[in-house]
């Protein structure tokens, strides 16, 4: 199990309507500055082989996906259930080559809609300050069948060398969109006072709200939460991070 509570972190921040990206920048900060061994796995990550071919990121920023260097880049890797409601894309048709006159590096732009849990994850991105996103459905050009066999033949290395991997466990589709991050994505909380307490509604822990997810359930996604080394989850109610 990927998700006890012998990890080396485990935070949780308090139930709201909206996500406390503060908290959640400060785990990592934490993790980042004082974790003895997750600081050793990251400098390990310089002897990693290199994946040869096929490594684009979103470039949040410009909304551009890029080619990088996985050993060299910060980036954040996204784990989702796509569902059954959607195709692969074809935006590498559109292909932009390097242009110096033009001052232009070689990228493809983003497609013009994204499903919600995909557009949520890059706004996510650009709350906690990071920049670059990986997302199987935009970074592989489907038409590449090298470029394909690549990557998830390297998928390891991409999700281990993530600065965190963003795991959404509510929903079973891409459609589902990231709870908190959107006005009205999740209720409140109803607390109902009273003298000397106050009642309100409990909400699962972490194991609880993993083992009722769809994306427990599938292989390719829980193997991405296992090879992950530092992850943010994102549930119905509660936001998790583990180290």
């Amino acid at each position: 199990m990927v998700y006890d509570e012998h990890a080396a972190a485990i935070g949780r921040t308090p139930v709201a309507a909206e996500i406390d990206y503060g908290a959640i920048k400060s785990w990592v900060g934490v993790c980042e500055q004082k974790h003895d061994n997750c600081w050793r796995l990251r400098v390990r990550r310089d002897k990693w082989p290199t994946i040869p071919y096929g490594f684009w990121v979103i470039d949040i920023e410009t909304r551009r996906i890029v080619p990088a260097d996985h050993k060299k880049t910060r980036y954040v890797a996204l784990s989702y259930v796509w569902g059954p409601s959607h195709g692969s894309y074809n935006h590498f048709s559109t292909l932009v080559e390097d242009s110096a006159q033009q001052q232009q590096q070689r990228h493809v732009p983003l497609p013009e809609t994204l499903p919600q849990t995909l557009a949520d994850a890059m706004e996510f991105c650009t709350r906690v300050g990071e920049r670059y996103l990986w997302i199987d459905a935009l970074c592989i050009d489907q038409r590449d069948a090298e470029m394909k066999a690549t990557v998830i033949g390297n998928m390891h290395l991409i999700y281990m060398g993530a600065t965190f991997t963003l795991i959404t466990i509510a929903g079973g589709s891409a459609d589902a969109g990231l709870p908190g991050v959107r006005a009205g994505s999740r209720a409140a909380p109803v607390v109902l006072p009273f003298v000397a307490a106050s009642l309100a509604r409990p909400v699962p822990a972490i194991a609880e709200a993993l083992n009722a997810s769809v994306w427990k359930t599938r292989g390719w996604t829980y193997q991405e939460g296992c090879l992950a080394t530092r992850c943010i989850v994102i549930g119905r109610d509660e936001v998790f991070f583990r180290c």
